[in-house]
């Protein structure tokens, strides 16, 4: 168990539902307290709105719409995330230096190592 995740709020954004759950009962076997998972970009927003976030993972994509207008919302809130995602755009090495990228389909371990060395750091 990683004990840097232990009672963090983690938002958890993906529109794929079993790997929604499977990051969900992953973070959860970590300690962390997962906020939704939500499915879609205005979930993501409305649940970033209504509670405290401490971290997030983020699918990039969500289906016609991208996970972009809630990274640059959390980055301005100094809030750490990971991008998961099916494809690599430029976007995550130029606006989102530091956000590490995990490209799908990517082990819930290593997503919920990467969140907790962001928190450590933070």
């Amino acid at each position: 168990m990683n004990e840097c995740l232990r009672g963090r709020r983690v938002l958890v954004l993906e529109d794929e539902a079993m790997i929604a759950l499977d990051l969900r009962l992953t973070l959860e076997d970590h300690g962390a307290v997962v906020i939704g998972p939500a499915d879609s970009l205005e979930d993501g927003l409305r649940l970033v709105q209504e509670n405290r976030i401490d971290a997030a993972i983020l699918d990039a994509d969500l289906g016609e719409v991208d996970s972009l207008p809630l990274a640059q919302h959390l980055r301005a809130n100094g809030v750490p995330f990971v991008f998961h995602t099916g494809c690599n755009r430029p976007e995550f090495s130029s606006e989102f230096a530091g956000a590490p990228v995990h490209l799908k389909p990517a082990l819930p371990d290593s997503l919920a190592a990467d969140l907790a060395a962001l928190l450590s750091e933070s």
